[in-house]
């Protein structure tokens, strides 16, 4: 393989760096960001006694995701595969959320 280059070569290095949660694309958020944001929306969902739909780019849902199923922060779930214009959809049970649907194109 050749040697990575460009502008951007070291920010993508840094950014698939799985043992920092302090990197973020170039004027963009760090993982650590994300993830803060994504457990405060979790913290919400769980007060509400209701159904929820959560709209948000690939990286957001991934920790949503990665926080709610798994307990990880979320940069470990960069190798997730979440398709363009799918969802996943989260089930809670009275202890913890549940994976119902991934990659899903039609509301079940």
């Amino acid at each position: 393989t050749s040697a990575l280059q460009g502008p951007y070569a070291q920010d993508y290095l840094n950014w698939r760096d799985l043992s920092s949660a302090n990197v973020g694309a170039p004027l963009g958020e760090t993982w650590a960001a994300v993830d803060e944001r994504a457990r405060n929306v979790l913290e919400s969902l769980e007060k509400q006694d209701r159904d929820a739909l959560v709209i948000g780019h690939g990286c957001f849902i991934r920790a949503i995701l990665a926080h709610a199923v798994m307990g990880l922060p979320s940069q470990h779930l960069r190798r997730f595969r979440l398709d363009n214009a799918s969802f996943i959809v989260l089930s809670k049970t009275s202890s913890n959320w549940v994976v119902t649907g991934c990659n899903v194109r039609a509301i079940p």
